[in-house]
């Protein structure tokens, strides 16, 4: 588990494979993952990345201004429906055809 924001930015820039793949995998809390990105604004995109983060740290994203994290969130198999919706009229064609592309959108009712 990522214990602090510190801890967080460490890992990402570690040159360990193993630490560097720990910072997408590893669970947080979304006190911590607000942390790195009011504190650190420029690993909002490796928070984005990670596959753990929750709705609520998806939707504060899903609205950054950086296309690269919208993309991100765009990408994502647990970024809900509205979200995704939402991000497909981006104004940035990158984040709208990542949006289109999830598979979520195309997963068939049972």
């Amino acid at each position: 588990m990522i214990s602090s924001a510190e801890q967080f930015v460490r890992l990402r820039e570690s040159l360990d494979p193993f630490e560097y793949n720990q910072a997408a995998r590893d669970i947080s809390t979304d006190e911590i993952w607000f942390d790195v990105i009011s504190r650190f604004p420029d690993m909002t995109f490796w928070v984005a990345v990670n596959k753990t983060i929750s709705e609520n740290v998806i939707r504060f994203l899903a609205e950054n201004n950086d296309e690269r994290v919208r993309c991100a969130i765009a990408m994502k198999r647990k970024t809900p429906i509205d979200i995704l919706l939402n991000l497909m009229s981006d104004h940035s064609y990158m984040v709208r055809s990542e949006a289109m592309k999830n598979p979520k959108l195309f997963k068939k009712e049972k």
